[in-house]
């Protein structure tokens, strides 16, 4: 919970859940059957997946003293290998708030065509 903190562990679960279901080819059982709320959901969460990738990437790069443990594959694993006192004290608060991936998104205004509705 480095990027977000703890007050978002079950969401990152959910998360860390379907990735590895698709990961795992069973995306069926979000896309076999057309399901408006689940559609929705999983639009919503790929939006948050990517809002806190891109702005913990944004972090890393505006973030000189991390550079050299983001260097290289060696570098990275060490990083993830601290403790997590160590990992936070390097990386510097959590700031990534995943509900600004969310802000001025409005679930009525998605037609079901662009959720893969097919007539």
């Amino acid at each position: 919970m480095l990027f977000i903190g703890p007050r978002h562990h079950e969401l990152m679960g959910q998360l860390y859940r379907i990735r590895s279901d698709i990961e795992h080819l069973h995306e069926h059982r979000y896309l076999e059957v057309f399901d408006r709320p689940t559609r929705l959901d999983l639009a919503e969460k790929a939006a948050i997946a990517e809002h806190i990738a891109r702005n913990a990437l944004g972090h890393v790069l505006r973030t000189s003293t991390l550079w050299p443990h983001f260097a290289n594959s060696t570098n990275l694993a060490s990083f993830w290998q601290l403790n997590s006192t160590e990992r936070e004290n390097l990386w510097g608060p959590a700031t990534i708030n995943p509900a600004d991936a969310l802000s001025g998104y409005d679930r009525d205004s998605i037609p079901d065509v662009d959720l893969g509705k097919r007539p």
